[in-house]
C-alpha cells in the first residue's frame, strides 16, 4: 500500500510539472537533496535549459535568463560568479556588501563593463573600467597604485604613482590634465611668507634688487620663464613666492613713506624759517626806511 502510495505521487508530480529530478523539462521545479548532493536545493519556473525563473541555496535570484548566471535580473552571493551581490561572502572580505560587475575573472576582470565595488577583493570603493584602462578609487590601475584616474587618451590621471604621457613628456604626479581645469573655487593648502615681516628678516635694497633684474632679468627667487615652461609651475609654491613678493613691497612701500614724512617736515621747517626770515627782512626794511627819513630831515635844515 504504501509503494502503491509513492508511486500515486510520483505520477501527480510528474502530471502537475513538479519534478525531483534536475534534468526534467518541467515548467515547475522543487529539487532536494539532488544529483547526488544533500547541499543544493531548488526552485525554479520554466524549464532547466532555458530557465525563465531560478532561486537557489546559494543565493541565486535569475528572471527571464537564456541559462543560469546570463539573467536579465540576477542577484547572488556566490564567491565570483556574480552580477550584482549584497553582504557579507563566506571565506572573503566582510567589506564585500555591494558589487555590481559584468562576468569576468580574477578580482578586477579583463571585460567589465561597469564595475561597482565596495570591499577588499578590487582594493578600490568605486572602479569603472573601460577599453584598455580604467578608474579606480582607493585602489589599482594597471600595475599602477593611485586613489583616482579617468583614462580617455591619456587626458587626465589622478593619484600617488600615476606615470603616463602628456604630449610626449612623462608627467608623474597626483593629478595630471591635458586640457583646461575650470572651478569657481580653488582651495590650495600652503605656507605663507609671513616669515618676510619678521624682525631680522634682510630686506635687499631697491639698488640691489635693481642690479639682480639687469643681470637675470626676473625677480630674486622667482624662477625665470625658461624654467618655468620646462619645469611648470608649483602653485603652492608659486602662491608663497607672489606673497612673498607683495609682502617685501609693503614694507618697501612702508619705507618710502617714512622717508616721504620726513622730506615734508623738512621742507615745513625750512619754509617756516623763510617765513622768519622774511618777516625779519621785512621788519628791517621798515627800520631803515625810518632811518633814512629822519637822516633827510635833519640834512634838510
Amino acid at each position: 500500500m504504501k509503494r502503491r502510495t509513492t508511486h500515486f505521487l510520483m505520477i501527480l508530480l510528474i502530471v502537475l510539472g513538479i519534478s525531483p529530478s534536475l534534468y526534467s523539462q518541467t515548467q515547475l521545479q522543487v529539487d532536494i537533496s539532488n544529483n547526488g548532493s544533500s547541499t543544493i536545493y531548488y526552485k525554479k519556473i520554466g524549464t532547466v535549459n532555458n530557465y525563465n525563473g531560478v532561486i537557489n541555496i546559494n543565493g541565486v535570484l535569475g528572471a527571464h535568463t537564456p541559462s543560469q548566471g546570463k539573467s536579465k535580473v540576477d542577484l547572488t552571493f556566490n564567491a565570483r560568479d556574480k552580477f550584482m551581490a549584497m553582504g557579507h561572502i563566506d571565506g572573503k572580505s566582510p567589506n564585500c556588501y555591494i558589487i555590481l560587475v559584468k562576468n569576468g575573472s580574477g578580482p578586477f576582470g579583463s571585460d567589465y563593463d561597469v564595475y561597482l565595488r565596495y570591499g577588499a577583493w578590487a582594493q578600490a570603493s568605486i572602479t569603472i573600467t573601460g577599453i584598455g584602462h580604467c578608474s579606480t578609487i582607493d585602489g589599482q590601475v594597471s600595475t599602477e597604485n593611485p586613489g583616482i584616474a579617468f583614462w580617455s587618451s591619456d587626458d587626465i590621471v589622478a593619484g600617488q604613482t600615476i606615470t603616463t604621457f602628456i604630449d610626449d613628456v612623462i608627467v608623474k604626479g597626483g593629478l595630471t590634465t591635458n586640457g583646461i581645469i575650470k572651478a569657481p573655487e580653488i582651495k590650495v593648502e600652503a605656507q605663507t611668507a609671513d616669515f618676510v615681516f619678521a624682525d631680522n628678516y634682510q630686506l635687499k635694497s631697491l639698488t640691489d634688487v635693481e642690479a639682480y633684474i639687469k643681470e637675470h632679468k626676473h625677480l630674486p627667487e622667482i624662477p625665470s620663464a625658461k624654467d618655468m615652461g620646462a619645469s611648470g609651475v608649483n602653485l603652492s609654491e608659486m602662491n608663497k613666492l607672489l606673497l612673498q613678493k607683495i609682502e617685501e613691497l609693503t614694507l618697501y612701500a612702508i619705507d618710502k613713506d617714512k622717508e616721504v614724512s620726513t622730506l615734508k617736515e623738512t621742507v615745513k621747517n625750512i619754509e617756516g624759517s623763510r617765513s622768519m626770515e622774511q618777516k625779519r627782512s621785512e621788519t628791517l626794511e621798515k627800520r631803515l626806511s625810518k632811518l633814512e627819513s629822519l637822516v633827510e630831515s635833519i640834512t634838510s635844515k
